[in-house]
């Protein structure tokens, strides 16, 4: 027959063994403060690094940091972190101790993490020693820094020596198109052919102004006809035949000047090529040259710039054991157990007492 649940008799029965569980607890608690108090100390000191956008972004875009650029910067995390960087420091310190593998000793000395949402990473030294924690704190930090500009810097310069090889060929080029041009501009000069070409057009002018005043006095001799005199015959002739030889210059010199011209042409587009070609010449080196001085001018701020903030304070409070939390827990895991007996003797006794019950009544 099943026994309804009494709260009166439930709450009598730990009335009647709160001894019990006033010892519980403080036994639990007294073991808790022995070994709290036995326990070595240890110190947790805290090394805070900024971590910086690139040196020249735009401000603006410095300030809208996504989701996805936070969580790049966990690559931060991994490089202050590294096994070889916690190895120097445990060498340089002296940390390990016996056959303790390295592994198992930064798991318990080295904590390295980026709280959410934030630009800053933390480092955490946890030794037994405050001020030892404190200076490898500071040492990873330091050496974290130290390494991002190392990496920045030989990337940067990986860069700009790609760029300089691109320097050597645009400055030979452009000594080429300068030699070339200043060659064209020796061996075939312009200027000169084109002051003869101007002084024959004038003297061609002149010979066609002439050959026109002789056509006037040839025109006014044949008016006249037979009522020339000898010598005006004798000067009708010689017209004739300066006119003839007026012509046979003017076929010349325009023969002449159609020549000089079709030269100069071809110079001045020769010129005009080589010029050109100085000019491309010119600008791209000019741009090979400016790209060089700007990675000149930005090595070493191609990634992200890391400057520690806060350098920690030696600290004066151990971190461990925390003695308040820890017989906390044991007076409540002491307090939960001695419940839970107490709760099961009471079940007990009160499954074991009801078929006595019963068989009175029954009788």
């Amino acid at each position: 027959m099943s026994q309804s649940f009494d709260l009166s008799e439930y709450l009598t029965h730990l009335l009647a063994k709160r001894r019990f569980l006033l010892l519980s607890c403080g036994v639990a608690v007294a073991l808790t403060l022995i070994v709290s108090a036995v326990m070595p100390k240890r110190y947790t000191a805290v090394s805070r690094i900024m971590i910086d956008p690139p040196a020249g972004n735009d401000v603006r875009a410095a300030t809208a940091v996504s989701p996805i650029y936070l969580e790049s910067l966990k690559t931060y995390e991994i490089l202050a972190a590294s096994d070889d960087m916690f190895l120097e420091a445990a060498n340089h310190f002296r940390l390990r101790s016996g056959s303790e593998s390295i592994e198992k000793l930064k798991r318990s000395v080295l904590k390295i993490e980026i709280p959410k949402n934030t630009k800053v990473l933390e480092i955490s030294v946890t030794l037994s020693d405050p001020k030892k924690a404190h200076a490898l704190a500071n040492y990873i930090a330091d050496e974290t820094v130290q390494r991002n500009r190392a990496a920045n810097q030989a990337s940067s310069a990986e860069i700009l020596a790609e760029a300089e090889k691109q320097l050597a060929p645009a400055e030979a080029k452009f000594a080429a198109a300068e030699r070339d041009w200043q060659k064209t501009s020796i061996a075939e000069p312009v200027d000169a052919l084109q002051s003869q070409i101007e002084s024959d057009q004038n003297r061609l002018e002149t010979m066609q102004t002439d050959l026109g005043d002789l056509q006037l006095v040839r025109t006014d001799f044949e008016s006249r006809g037979n009522t020339l005199s000898a010598a005006e015959q004798a000067n009708f002739h010689s017209v004739i035949s300066r006119m003839e030889r007026l012509r046979s210059d003017i076929a010349a010199t325009q023969a002449q000047i159609d020549k000089a011209s079709a030269l100069l042409a071809a110079r001045t587009v020769r010129r005009e090529e080589a010029e050109n070609r100085r000019k491309d010449a010119d600008a791209a080196l000019k741009a090979v040259q400016a790209h060089v001085r700007d990675l000149r001018a930005g090595v070493g701020f191609q990634g992200e710039r890391l400057r520690i903030v806060d350098p920690g304070i030696v600290p004066e409070r151990p971190s461990s054991p925390q003695i308040l939390l820890n017989v906390v827990c044991a007076f409540l895991a002491a307090l939960i157990a001695a419940l839970l007996y107490v709760s099961f003797t009471f079940a007990y006794g009160s499954a074991r007492s009801a078929p006595r019950e019963y068989t009175r009544t029954f009788r």
